[in-house]
């Protein structure tokens, strides 16, 4: 009856019925998200896992423009604060590493276009040594290393001088690749050398002293990490110390008499993120710096309350807390600061594992370090 008053209607109804209904696109992706988020990788956010996988099923949108990046993926693996070294081993560690080298590689993602920096940290904390995280000659283009001098800033550190910091590890690394390029991947000093009061003449000759260092040691590029921590006045330019003015902003004179040095590229006003391919290669016999803009720092966002997180410390890393109380501490030694494991900031919300949360101390709320420092 229906079919003799609709018969248009009826005939498009059995040809939907009859089309062949697949989930194997569907499949596919399910597939790709299993290869990504593996046990190594699970602390993945979904915005990161998301975009792993656009990269995995589409490819780059295009290898024609200038981009040029560099890659430094799980670094000072041979510490123990990173995930990538707590609860898996140097041989998982090498399977990642070339699983995703790989993944970009086969995607038309070469040397012209991606770096990988290998980068440890200056001495070895965890339970295996950074040779042992060695993930061969032709999964890397640099090499890397992360340092600092702690000065009296805390009780665990000491005042050491560049060469302290690095000689050792710089050894370590030429001896497991004698050509590849060396690189400084995030290094600073502290101002206070002894006691807790800055000394700004023992920070400018230290810095002196690591700049004639990277020349020395032909180290190729270095990033200086430019931002203070609790107890820490790592600062070279913009922070609370320092023997000059520029810009309203107090700086380090050794620092700036570095860079003013023929060492150094210097940005290319027109694109600062574009360098020449021989520059990139590391063809030039070229260095590069990077140096973060001084950082501003928001009040507290709690109504009523008013702090600033400032190098005065009146926000602080979260402390140490009971980690059994921890609703994820079946993945955590009971080492570990609960700042990486159980907070939430209460201005964006982000709970990120592999994260740095501050806590007021005059009202006691939790913020994320980019709700804290701006």
């Amino acid at each position: 009856m229906i079919r003799d008053m609709y018969p248009q209607l009826s005939l498009a109804t059995e040809i939907f019925l009859c089309a062949p209904i697949s989930t194997a696109t569907v499949e596919r992706d399910f597939s790709t998200m299993n290869r990504i988020l593996t046990d190594l990788r699970y602390r993945l956010t979904t915005e990161h896992l998301e975009q792993l996988m656009r990269i995995s099923i589409e490819g780059p949108s295009d290898l024609n423009n200038d981009l040029k990046d560099l890659i430094i993926d799980c670094h000072e693996m041979n510490g123990n604060w990173y995930s990538w070294s707590i609860g898996s081993t140097p041989n998982d560690y090498v399977l990642a590493w070339r699983h995703t080298y790989n993944i970009l590689l086969n995607k038309g993602i070469d040397a012209t276009r991606l770096q990988w920096v290998w980068s440890v940290n200056r001495k070895d904390y965890g339970q295996y040594t950074a040779e042992e995280y060695w993930v061969g000659e032709n999964y890397t283009h640099w090499l890397g290393i992360n340092g600092f001098n702690g000065g009296s800033s805390a009780n665990w550190s000491k005042w050491e001088w560049p060469n302290e910091i690095l000689d050792n590890m710089m050894s370590r690394l030429h001896k497991l690749s004698s050509t590849k390029p060396m690189s400084l991947n995030a290094y600073a000093t502290v101002g206070v050398r002894t006691g807790n009061t800055t000394d700004v003449q023992s920070k400018n000759e230290w810095l002196r002293q690591m700049c004639d260092y990277i020349n020395n040691n032909n180290i190729k590029m270095a990033s200086y990490n430019n931002v203070d921590g609790p107890n820490q006045d790592n600062m070279v330019f913009g922070g609370t110390h320092g023997d000059v003015i520029w810009n309203n902003f107090k700086a380090y004179s050794a620092y700036r008499n570095c860079l003013q040095s023929n060492d150094w590229i210097e940005p290319n006003i027109t694109n600062p993120r574009l360098i020449t391919d021989e520059q990139f290669a590391d063809q030039a016999m070229v260095r590069e710096s990077y140096l973060r803009p001084p950082q501003k720092h928001y009040i507290c966002q709690y109504s009523g309350c008013g702090n600033r997180c400032s190098r005065k410390h009146k926000f602080s890393t979260v402390p140490v807390v009971d980690i059994k109380n921890c609703y994820r501490s079946l993945l955590y030694s009971a080492k570990l600061y609960c700042h990486y494991s159980c907070y939430i900031c209460e201005s964006c919300g982000r709970d990120d594992d592999d994260y740095h949360y501050y806590q007021c101390q005059g009202c006691g709320h939790v913020y994320c370090h980019d709700c804290c420092f701006k």
